[in-house]
């Protein structure tokens, strides 16, 4: 029995200290401390309720895209007569920052995307305005979402904004989300054919086929063996064979009447975030820290984007790029030759295939950006930010749609 003793106390420790957790959530606390000791603006001017509209945006943000797509397929043949705008970029499309002076919210907030959907359709009622915007998207998964978007007639847009972002060249992979697309036969076997195709986005590419199998494999495992049990149980004409499954069963639906363990995806991400912020408070290194992009990322983007050119040439879709704006408080290149190359680039994509390229990286002013955490927000714009880029894109669209009859009648 003493041998017992110190077993007891720590299993009663361990569960002190566990519903201390679920129910304080004491890492949110600490983030609150961290925010308050080092200077970081009010939570509300991060803005969290942003307008929220399925037939005008991707709504999980690349979590789980096909049921926004089904949504949106049935939306766009009821309006077969309209012309499709579809937005490709990060969470600049979702997210807004508030900047100094500027009023706390009071209801949904929408980002230049929306402004400029509501304009169009309030204008002429002809165009349709949908957006894409993972956050920190990378650009194989722009052309991933761009492929399965020719291949459903429903879902073919007629013109594609492609936002550029020097930091989403460091970008790779495709999310785990997004590999549910492959359910659809037509669009795996495109995608396998791309796989092998030798191009730098061939990897990325089969690293995403190769995970949908295996957790396809593993859901089949889970769902029932050979002879129709499931995974991990064995018959129950065995002596004891199911008790550990069980008790684990019985302990998480006890648990999960526990109010504050309902809790604990939250009380995860709130201990990722504070994982982030000792990382920007102690160590200095945010989204902003100046970089040099080199290597197979690198490689990666650039050839993820003139397949993207090449595939809206080939689907008469007309690519329009844009660079997105940065805060003019930050400086994302490393060195003189970094913001040379990359410029370079687009310019010399835009050329070779014809497109119309829009640089609006210095289009809004510093006064109109807030702080991330305790340094300058690097690319989520403020509220005015929103309307000024809005606005800049209409005009875009505008000289863009110039030969479109369609867009003359709003003039």
């Amino acid at each position: 029995m003493k041998k017992l003793g110190p077993v007891i106390g720590v299993l009663l420790s361990t569960v002190a200290f566990l519903a201390i957790m679920v129910v304080v959530d004491p890492f949110d606390r600490i983030n609150d401390l961290l925010d308050i000791s080092f200077g970081a603006p009010p939570k509300w001017t991060q803005v969290e309720i942003i307008y929220c509209n399925s037939e005008t945006q991707e709504v999980s943000h690349g979590g789980e895209p096909v049921p926004s797509l089904q949504l949106l397929a049935r939306h766009w043949r009821q309006h077969s007569e309209a012309r499709r705008i579809l937005f490709v970029g990060n969470s600049q499309m979702f997210s807004i920052t508030l900047a100094a002076g500027e009023a706390p919210p009071t209801g949904p907030e929408k980002t230049y995307v929306d402004v400029v959907a509501d304009q169009l359709w309030s204008s002429t009622g002809n165009y349709l305005v949908y957006r894409f915007s993972p956050g920190a998207m990378s650009y194989p998964e722009a052309l991933w979402f761009l492929q399965y978007m020719f291949l459903n007639p429903n879902l073919r847009p007629d013109y594609v904004f492609l936002q550029m972002n020097y930091q989403a060249f460091y970008n790779a992979g495709i999310r785990n989300g997004m590999l549910t697309m492959l359910d659809e036969p037509v669009f795996r076997e495109h995608i396998e054919r791309l796989s092998g195709s030798g191009e730098p986005y061939a990897d990325s590419f089969q690293e995403a086929l190769k995970t949908y199998l295996d957790l396809k494999g593993k859901q089949e495992k889970e769902a029932g063996g050979p002879s129709g049990t499931r995974s991990g149980q064995r018959s129950s004409n065995v002596p004891y064979a199911n008790y550990g499954y069980r008790i684990e069963t019985a302990a998480r639906s006890l648990l999960d009447e526990v109010a504050g363990f309902k809790n604990r995806a939250a009380i995860k991400g709130s201990f990722l975030k504070m994982l982030y912020r000792e990382r920007v408070y102690f160590f200095r290194l945010t989204p902003g820290t100046p970089r040099s992009l080199t290597g197979a990322r690198l490689l990666t983007s650039r050839a993820s984007i003139e397949a993207i050119a090449r595939l809206c040439g080939n689907q008469h879709a007309k690519l329009v790029l844009f660079n997105a704006p940065v805060n003019p408080k930050v400086s994302l290149y490393r060195i003189t030759a970094d913001r040379d190359s990359y410029h370079c680039f687009l310019t010399s994509i835009a050329a070779q295939y014809r497109l119309s390229f829009y640089d609006f990286e210095n289009a809004v002013p510093s006064e109109f950006w807030g702080n991330l955490l305790n340094g300058p927000d690097p690319l989520h714009l403020s509220r005015k930010g929103h309307q000024i880029l809005a606005d800049k894109i209409l005009d875009a669209l505008q000289r863009v749609t110039a030969s479109d009859s369609l867009i003359k009648e709003r003039n």
